[in-house]
């Protein structure tokens, strides 16, 4: 359920008109493949198990589609067969499995990359949830168009995480140096 929140939470910053938020059943394989090029920023507040061992075996965890292949494991091979427009994918739940090597995260945005997305910012590791839930909510609302200025999401991931860190409750780099953003971040 908190990730439920999360993305409640982000969606609330946009408002109803332009945010579409997806949960349990609804947040499934399917509907990410046949919808991914309506929208311009996706976040997935769902698990993503980084794969170190075989990094194009990473995957997120969705809901079952409705067809066969459609198994609930979006993997970072089946991403490269998207169709993107978008200009931001966000993961904000990822872990790592197997032996740190570091080799998932690149291989995770590049199939972003490949699908068309322009930059993807994803979690290094499980975080609680109160420093994950603030740092979306302000992130997003640093990243939100205003006029015709578009913000830059690298600037936005920093003064976030500078946020944080002068915050008296969330300091440590634990909760401010979890993110990393990768790709065209203007």
């Amino acid at each position: 359920m908190k990730h439920e929140d999360e993305i409640k939470r982000i969606a609330t910053a946009y408002g109803p008109l332009v945010s579409h938020l997806y949960s349990a059943d609804q947040a499934n394989e399917g509907r990410l493949k046949t919808e991914e090029s309506r929208y311009n920023v996706i976040h997935f507040a769902a698990p993503t198990v980084l794969d170190d061992m075989s990094p194009m075996s990473s995957f997120i965890g969705l809901a079952h589609g409705t067809t066969n292949r459609d198994d609930g494991f979006l993997n970072a091979r089946e991403l490269l067969n998207l169709g993107m427009t978008g200009d931001l994918v966000v993961m904000s739940n990822a872990q790592h499995t197997g032996g740190f090597t570091g080799t998932a995260i690149p291989a995770m945005s590049w199939s972003w990359f490949v699908a068309g997305s322009s930059a993807m910012m994803i979690s290094r590791w499980h975080e609680d949830e109160p420093a994950v839930s603030r740092f979306m909510s302000e992130y997003y609302s640093r990243i939100k168009p205003t006029g015709r200025m578009i913000p830059s999401k690298a600037k936005a991931l920093r003064d976030t995480a500078v946020s944080l860190r002068q915050s008296t409750e969330f300091q440590h780099p634990y909760y401010w140096a979890n993110f990393a953003m990768m790709g065209e971040a203007r």
